[in-house]
């Protein structure tokens, strides 16, 4: 992380003496910013906010090698201790790719090597970063009682976060929130491919885990309420902090412009995301089949914009349906670029894997920053309710007619783009950038910490 430089003034006696008053707490995050993933996006919009409400974050995390911060998260992260752990493997990390303009033929075989790997992750409980937090377990205790943390809060996946923020809160006696970004155990598809083994292990120290936290936060309502039910929890321990919106960290001086334009010919549909295993294409070709019988003249003239290459099975799928030449693949944009991207969309998509609709995609809460239309393919009571109460866009109510409720929906947005009952462009943003900022969301989060703390 960037360092403070010489010239910077040295501190106030007031803001040492507010940083005395303040509570540590030791944020396990092992995807953080610099890195370019959505799990790094939640514990780095509660980082830079939680010196609001009296409390120091100290992020521990993998480092992110070749990454770097944008000049906007430099100068948020400045006064961010955050303790690096190098790691030699890294699967993590994508291969650099350039922009594509049509879906490309597939590539096979990913070698003896890799397939050897997914059989140690298929195999490892929990996950195979639990290797790496063992190896290096001396090291993070030392650091960890020179902190002296308050308290202990850790966000998964990876779900060795959780163990490890487990262990160092009994190892330390020291108060733990943890944070389920996902469902683990308890979801219709995991992250991950797992043995059967591997399944009995994860539950095992999911429950745990769970037993030992103090709070335990979820991303959704329904999913808090599936653990609650399951594991027979108490109201007051479980608690839903939704993942935000960020605009108030991105002000407009900041912004950058997308290089790219996307032609006004067609009508461009904007996945802000990569379609792989987790968000499969398979939703949105669905869609295409259903808009193509409800308006051929419609279907022919979309554009169905996502960014990263996809995952080889799902590029397969394109290439098998009859609407390859309608999906434009770019390569992935910096943050600053964001607000720009999602302007240029006549449509924004919200879909993810079928057998995960008790996820809210980290994607939604930009889509309801940009004031745009959203179309959700998804069957979430909350995406619904949300969608509804800002009048920023629609979700199909059946399950049984859902794509064919939103072709229809889409060839009556396309009639009168201004507004409609779900939808209208001078209302959809504003009060929902003030309810989901990051800052209340860090708010909230502070409040949890508290509530521990008494």
């Amino acid at each position: 992380m960037k360092k403070l430089q010489a010239d910077v003034p040295p501190p106030t006696r007031q803001y040492l003496d507010d940083r005395l008053k303040m509570k540590t707490v030791l944020m396990i995050a092992p995807y953080f910013i610099p890195r370019r993933r959505v799990g790094a996006l939640r514990p780095f919009k509660f980082a830079v906010h939680l010196e609001n409400f009296g409390f120091k974050p100290v992020v521990l995390t993998i480092d992110s090698g070749s990454d770097r911060c944008s000049a906007r998260e430099e100068e948020l992260l400045k006064k961010i201790e955050v303790i690096e752990l190098r790691s030699v493997i890294d699967r993590t990390q994508p291969e650099k790719r350039s922009s594509m303009e049509k879906a490309p033929e597939p590539r096979h075989s990913s070698g003896l090597g890799n397939r050897f790997l997914n059989w140690i992750d298929r195999h490892t409980p929990v996950d195979t970063w639990i290797y790496f937090f063992r190896f290096r377990y001396r090291y993070i205790l030392k650091r960890a009682r020179e902190v002296n943390p308050d308290l202990i809060w850790a966000t998964g996946d990876p779900w060795s976060s959780l163990w490890l923020g487990e262990k160092l809160s009994r190892v330390l006696n020291k108060p733990l929130i943890t944070d389920f970004r996902d469902p683990w155990t308890l979801s219709g598809v995991n992250l991950r491919k797992r043995s059967p083994l591997s399944v009995r292990a994860d539950r095992r120290v999911e429950e745990r885990i769970i037993a030992n936290s103090g709070k335990v936060v979820f991303t959704s309502a329904y999913t808090g309420k599936i653990y609650r039910d399951h594991y027979s929890l108490p109201e007051q321990k479980c608690e839903v902090i939704y993942n935000s919106i960020d605009s108030d960290l991105l002000p407009d001086k900041w912004e950058m412009k997308w290089e790219s334009s996307l032609d006004p010919a067609f009508f461009n549909i904007l996945f802000f995301g990569r379609f792989r295993r987790l968000s499969p294409v398979s939703p949105a070709i669905s869609y295409l089949e259903k808009l193509e019988r409800v308006s051929p003249e419609l279907a022919a003239v979309v554009r169905l914009h996502s960014f990263g290459l996809p995952d080889q099975d799902q590029r397969q799928e394109v290439l098998n349906s009859r609407y390859r030449d309608h999906f434009v693949f770019h390569k992935p944009v910096l943050p600053e670029m964001k607000r720009d991207v999602l302007q240029k969309a006549d449509l924004l998509l919200l879909t993810t894997h079928p057998e995960r609709d008790g996820v809210i995609p980290a994607k939604f809460w930009d889509y309801l920053d940009s004031g745009k239309p959203i179309l959700s393919l998804l069957h979430h009571p909350e995406v619904h309710q949300i969608l509804s109460d800002h009048h920023a866009g629609y979700q199909p109510v059946e399950k049984r007619t859902g794509y064919d409720d939103a072709a229809k929906w889409t060839c009556r947005l396309v009639q009168n783009p201004e507004g409609s009952e779900e939808y209208t462009s001078r209302l959809s943003s504003g009060s929902a950038q003030q309810i989901y900022s990051s800052l209340n969301a860090a708010r909230k989060l502070a409040t949890l910490f508290n509530e521990l703390l008494k």
